[in-house]
C-alpha cells in the first residue's frame, strides 16, 4: 500500500484521524480509543508501533512469547458506532468513520479457532470491507496471509516494503494490494489439502511441492504416501523426492531408465 496519501489526509481531520488524535477537545485522557486504553490483562504486554497497538502475551519469567514470522491474519473491521462495543484488538488503525483490529494466530488451527469463537462473538456487527482480504461469512471478519515480523525489502520500485519468505526461504514483498492474494506455497497447501480428500485412488503430484520449503514437501508427500487405498505418483526434480519413492523412473527424451 502506498501510504503518501497520509501526507494529504493528515491535514484534515474529517477523513483522517490518528489514534494520537482521537482525545483531542475531549475531557478524556491517553491516547486511542476507550477500548485500547483498558487495563491490560495479565500476562500481556501493551506496545504502541506507529498507529498500532500491540497486545503481546508474556511468558512465566515476563519475556514476550515467541511467534511465527508470517502467516495468516484475522482483521476486524467496525464503524464509529460498533468499535465501542466489539473486542479488545490489539491493533487498531483509523480511517473515515471505521477501525480495524488485527489477531495473529500461532497456526492454522488456532486460526480456525479464533475464525469460529470471534465470529460468534461479532456476528450481527458491520464494517467496511477490507480490500486485501478475503471475508469470514457475513460478519466483520476477514484473513489475509502476511507477515507478523517487522522485516522488509526492497521492491522493483525501489521502494522498501515488507517482506514474507518462500517456499525457498528467500525474502519477496509481503504484496498488500486491494485484493485479496495468497503466496504460491500456501495456494499449493490448499490444492494438496483438496486432493488429499478427494476418493481418487490415484493421486498425481505433478511439480505440486515446487513452492514449498523441504519439511512441507517431505510432509505432504509421507501424508499422500500413507493415504489409505490410494497410489501415489510424484513428478519431480527434487532428488528428495526420488530418495522417499518405493520405485524411481528416470526419464531422458525418449529413454526410461
Amino acid at each position: 500500500m502506498d501510504k503518501r496519501y497520509e501526507v494529504y489526509a493528515l491535514a484534515d481531520r474529517y477523513f483522517y484521524e490518528t489514534p494520537e488524535l482521537m482525545s483531542a477537545g475531549t475531557q478524556s485522557t491517553g491516547p486511542g480509543y476507550e477500548t485500547a486504553r483498558r487495563e491490560v490483562p495479565e500476562g500481556w504486554d501493551a506496545a504502541r508501533i506507529g498507529d498500532w497497538l500491540t497486545l503481546t502475551p508474556l511468558d512465566a519469567d515476563g519475556a514476550p512469547v515467541p511467534g511465527p514470522a508470517q502467516g495468516w491474519k484475522i482483521h476486524a473491521s467496525a464503524t464509529g458506532t460498533t468499535r465501542s462495543g466489539s473486542p479488545r484488538p490489539c491493533g487498531t488503525t483509523a480511517c473515515p468513520g471505521a477501525s480495524r483490529s488485527s489477531s495473529c494466530p500461532a497456526d492454522e488451527e488456532q486460526l480456525h479457532v479464533v475464525l469460529r469463537e470471534l465470529g460468534k462473538l461479532l456476528e450481527g456487527f458491520e464494517g467496511p470491507y477490507i480490500l486485501t482480504d478475503v471475508r469470514w461469512y457475513d460478519g466483520p471478519l476477514y484473513v489475509r496471509y502476511g507477515a507478523f515480523a517487522r522485516t522488509f525489502v526492497v521492491d522493483e520500485r525501489g521502494s522498501l516494503v515488507p517482506t514474507v519468505r518462500d517456499g525457498e526461504g528467500k525474502r519477496v514483498p509481503d504484496r498488500r494490494a486491494p485484493s485479496f492474494q495468497v503466496p504460491e506455497c500456501e495456494r499449493q497447501l490448499v490444492a494438496l489439502r483438496r486432493a488429499y480428500l478427494s476418493r481418487a485412488p490415484l493421486a498425481l503430484l505433478d511439480e505440486a511441492t515446487c513452492h514449498l520449503d523441504p519439511r512441507a514437501e517431505e510432509r505432504a508427500e509421507r501424508d499422500f504416501a500413507q493415504r489409505p487405498g490410494g497410489t501415489l505418483v510424484v513428478v519431480a526434480h527434487r532428488i528428495s523426492s526420488a530418495r522417499r519413492a518405493d520405485r524411481v523412473l528416470v526419464m531422458d527424451g525418449r529413454h526410461t531408465a
